[in-house]
Parts: C-alpha cells; structure tokens; sequence
C-alpha cells in the first residue's frame, strides 16, 4: 500500500498535466467577421468577407470590384467546421463575375490551419456549378476582422435634460484600426427612429457639447447613440444604458 501511493500520486499529477496541456493547446475560436484573400489557378486575387456564426454556420460576402454591370453581390450561405488539431473548413456558394456579361456560379472551399489566434491559411478550391463540375485549387490566407468598440460614459442614468440647455457627451473607444468618423444620434422614442444631432466627428474626438434645441418634443423616451467607424469601413455603436428626460 505505501509502495503504491508514490506511483498513483505520479499517475495523478500526469493525467493532470496531459489534460492540462491540452487545454492550453485548444485552437483558437472561428466566430467571427473575417477577409479572406484568395487566388484560384488561371485567375487573380480575389476577396471575400466570411461571416462565422456559433451554430457552424455563416455567410460569404464576395468582395470583387470586377464588374460594375452586374448588380451587387449578396451575401450567401455558408458552413463551417474545426477539429480539435486546429483544422478549419468553410464552403459555400458564390457567383463570380464574368467582365460585364454574367456570373460564374458554383461552390468555394477553403481547408486550412490557424497561424495565429486571428491568422487562417491554406489551400481553397472552387467547383464550377455550370462546367460539368470543373474545378481550380489554389491557395488562401484569412484575417479576423475585429470591430471597433464604443462605450458611452454619460447619460447612463436617466437624467432629466432641459430644451435650450447644454449637455456634455462623453465616450472612450477600443480599436485595432484608427478610427476615421464618428457620429452622434438621438432617439426620442426608445431607439425605434434616429436621426443625428452632431456633424461627422473627427476620429480622436472623444467628447461633444450637445446645444438641446428648444423645438425638441417633450419626452421620456430618449435615448443617445454614438457610431465610430474604423479605417477598413468596420463600425462599432453604443446606446445609453437608461432612456432618459428631455423636458
């Protein structure tokens, strides 16, 4: 029995390390906005934007200036997966444009492996829906998009504010990207409508004297809302936590 305390103790802590370790190596998570840049044998650089969702689902938006004949892109599904290696899979359907003529339609995916918490790379192929399932490999990498955050400091308790008075609005902002515009808006009815009660904020700008006008209505319901938007055309808002009392 004493002999083989000392050999259960040392199994114990190895179970405990193992474990421990694999923890600490679990991959980083998929969800979440990323730009995917990829190139396809016989064509140049596109892009696209991959939106993540929890439930393994997600949408690709394609990014591809080529044509301005054809409408738009619009997003379209998507479907993801992750192995516990780090592996990541995500494919869906698009429809590339052709010059000014058409649309090549048929079915993306990308398989690569993290090379960062916000770095994805490896092989991508797309199979032609109209050309008796053709297909072309080639290569990929993906970067997270990381939004803008805002928070607004004041204004958070249900103040009474009176028309013809001031009011100094105040907010602090996390971002990876600068910050290029923000916003100010105001709803007089809980957040249903909006309309914008500053010009375009330079993006250093982290506080704003708000001159309440006098024809304002009267209302219980009001709530402010500030927009930054960052350097690559991401945005990021934030309300009032309370409505609050313009009288």
């Amino acid at each position: 029995m004493t002999n083989a305390f000392p050999a259960l103790l040392g199994m114990i802590v190895l179970l405990e390390a193992v474990s421990f370790g694999s923890a600490q190596t679990q991959p980083p998570g998929v969800v979440g906005l990323w730009r995917v840049e990829f190139a396809l044998s016989g064509s140049g650089a596109r892009h696209l934007q991959f939106e993540a969702y929890a439930s393994g689902k997600g949408s690709f938006l394609l990014l591809d200036p080529r044509s301005s004949l054809v409408p738009p892109a619009e997003r379209t599904k998507a479907r993801w997966s992750l192995t516990a290696a780090g592996r990541v899979n995500f494919a869906g359907e698009v429809e590339f444009p052709i010059g000014n003529v058409g649309r090549q339609a048929g079915v993306l995916t990308f398989d690569g492996s993290f090379d960062s918490e916000d770095s994805i790379s490896g092989e991508v192929s797309f199979v032609d829906s109209a050309a008796g399932g053709q297909k072309q490999d080639g290569k990929f990498t993906a970067t997270r998009i990381r939004p803008p955050t805002v928070r607004l400091l004041t204004l958070n308790s249900g103040e009474r504010l009176s028309r013809g008075s001031s009011a100094r609005l105040e907010w602090e902002v996390q971002a990876a990207s600068p910050i290029v515009s923000q916003q100010i808006f105001l709803s007089e009815d809980r957040g249903a409508t909006f309309r914008a009660i500053s010009e375009t904020l330079a993006g250093d700008e982290r506080s704003y004297t708000w001159e309440i006008a006098t024809t304002l209505n009267k209302t219980k319901k009001a709530l402010i809302k500030i927009v930054v938007t960052d350097e690559q055309g991401n945005t990021g808002e934030d309300l009032t936590d309370r409505a609050f009392r313009i009288r």
